[in-house]
């Protein structure tokens, strides 16, 4: 099942569009909401910076904010991620 399809699920079962931990996409927009000021201070900074970073804890909902929050509300930009894991001394390299 898609997320898509489990928010569906979800939205005619419980009226509510939660999808458990899985990441809300760009067709999941029209169901995503809450996050409205860091949507627009993200897509502000990508508007005037090339490159702009988004750092947070796992699990605090970094790439359902750029997917279905401001990838699918900024037609023609293109976001590249990349997954870093944290080591003892620093940073790793981006796992593929």
């Amino acid at each position: 099942m898609t997320v898509t399809e489990a928010a569906a699920a979800a939205t005619v079962e419980r009226d509510a569009p939660y999808v458990g931990l899985s990441v809300f996409s760009e067709d999941d927009a029209a169901i995503f909401f809450g996050r409205e000021h860091e949507r627009a201070t993200l897509i502000s900074n990508l508007r005037a910076a090339r490159l702009t970073l988004l750092y947070a804890q796992s699990g605090t909902g970094k790439s359902s904010l750029l997917r279905a929050g401001v990838a699918a509300r900024t037609s023609g930009a293109r976001l590249v991620t990349s997954r870093w894991s944290s080591v003892p001394g620093g940073m790793s390299p981006p796992m593929s």
